[in-house]
């Protein structure tokens, strides 16, 4: 009765605390970040439409009114009381995801969707060399980039 009386118990709670906390972040570290998901992509793109002005929006959904996917991914499913114009910019930061070919398993895309699919413009992947390295390194050095190259 007296480890319960002599505020063992608030010091044990403090100390697995203290251990599970750089735990968790270690963890939670590890985990991906996922920060470029549909989701994120749209967020961005409607804070970038909140700041354009009235004449950029417009020649935005000037040019984006000539997409090949207009109407078949960006200006459709427009949710009640949202602009199209702005509904079409938001997808359109996702269209190279909505034109992926299908995940193995999953349901086939049409080809009408997937034709203009180029997985090496959706991002890439290019090495940082610090300036004080590059004397003995260069972005051509790496295997994988120096394979693509050629």
């Amino acid at each position: 009765m007296e480890y319960w009386n002599n505020g063992m118990i608030g010091r044990t709670s403090l100390n697995m605390k203290r251990l599970l906390m750089p735990l968790l972040i270690l963890w939670f570290a590890n985990l991906p970040a996922l920060a470029w998901n549909h989701t994120g992509h749209m967020i961005v793109s409607e804070l970038a439409w909140r700041n354009l002005s009235s004449a950029k929006r417009n020649a935005i959904a000037t040019l984006l009114k000539q997409h090949p996917h207009y109407a078949l991914l960006l200006a459709t499913n427009v949710p009640p009381n949202v602009d199209t114009n702005e509904w079409a910019f938001l997808n359109a930061s996702v269209w190279p995801d909505m034109i992926r070919p299908a995940r193995t398993g999953g349901r086939p895309k049409p080809a009408e969707i997937t034709k203009y699919h180029r997985s090496e413009w959706h991002y890439i992947n290019i090495p940082y060399v610090l300036p004080a390295d590059a004397d003995h390194d260069s972005a051509t050095s790496f295997s994988i980039l120096t394979t693509n190259l050629h």
